[in-house]
């Protein structure tokens, strides 16, 4: 999987799918882990992300960036990750 600059922060779905990274570039980035593809990047922090974390199910991330703050992210997969081989 390509990082983007910098990355500070990686978290990656419990069922292995996707991942999460965060860096000094201040946007968030939703990766298929198969495909190495790029598949969402949030925008909205004023700082660098330096800590996130998923819930269990994947379908909320909290994200603190360098300044203090913290955003809660309702991730609505209204895209698909592409099929994988599964089986």
């Amino acid at each position: 999987m390509p990082l983007p600059p910098s990355p500070y922060s990686f978290a990656l779905a419990a069922d292995s799918t996707f991942a999460v990274t965060g860096g000094r570039d201040r946007m968030v980035r939703v990766w298929d882990v198969r495909s190495d593809r790029c598949l969402r990047t949030l925008e909205g922090h004023n700082a660098g992300i330096q800590k996130m974390v998923l819930s269990r199910d994947g379908t909320r991330l909290a994200t603190v960036y360098v300044a203090g703050g913290l955003w809660l992210w309702e991730l609505s997969w209204d895209f698909e990750v592409p099929p994988g081989g599964e089986g």
